[in-house]
């Protein structure tokens, strides 16, 4: 919103200080606002692995950055890692859900206008999992999406005017179809229809 840009990334270093010489990865972020003037900060810990998935500009001027991160080295178990970066590079938030059994679960990341919405995928069943986090990053609730018709892909967020949540994207299957639903402000589900053929000449 300042006329600038950001530009994170993850880098990798081998620490040869020690004769094991771990691999660690970090997460790098370049701000530069409209007068050209640059920052650039380093998030990460010490130990561990980090991914980085999904950037998110925000309408005030900062940014949610959405990943995992593995505290064992290995990276054989992750967290989803997700943090806001203000306009001087500090950390507005950052928080971390325990549902990442693979390194690249996040899908999709949707600014709302009451918050955010985090799409993820369930390593083991290929669910669709929906987190919905307040503005200042706390969970609200967590949703698994299947249907009828196997899995889902989200394409599309946005509020209603009660509080609730309606998502819109498309099943997998050989021949897509659309898929349409709606949340209460809690995640109960309201309803959800199957809309019609998705990519299919004269399809309604």
């Amino acid at each position: 919103s300042d006329g600038g840009a950001i530009y994170p990334y993850v880098g990798s270093y081998v620490d040869k200080s020690v004769y094991w010489a771990p691999f660690y990865t970090d997460i790098k972020v370049i701000k530069v606002d409209g007068n050209g003037q640059v920052w650039q900060r380093v998030y990460g810990v010490l130990t561990g692995i980090e991914y980085l998935e999904q950037v998110l500009p925000t309408d005030d001027g900062e940014a949610i950055l959405a990943g995992t991160h593995s505290y064992d080295d290995s990276g054989s178990d992750f967290d989803i890692w997700l943090m806001k970066v203000n306009s001087t590079g500090s950390l507005s938030w950052q928080t971390t859900l325990k549902q990442a059994p693979n390194s690249e679960p996040v899908t999709n990341l949707y600014l709302l206008s009451n918050g955010f919405l985090l799409v993820s995928e369930d390593y083991y069943s290929n669910d669709m999992q929906l987190v919905y986090l307040g503005k200042n990053g706390a969970l609200v609730w967590q949703k698994r999406v299947n249907s009828v018709r196997g899995r889902i892909s989200i394409q599309a967020a946005a509020n209603t005017a009660d509080g609730g949540l309606v998502v819109a994207g498309q099943t997998e299957e050989m021949t897509n179809v659309s898929f349409l639903a709606r949340f209460d402000a809690k995640g109960k589900l309201s309803w959800e229809k199957l809309t019609g053929f998705y990519n299919v000449e004269n399809s309604p």
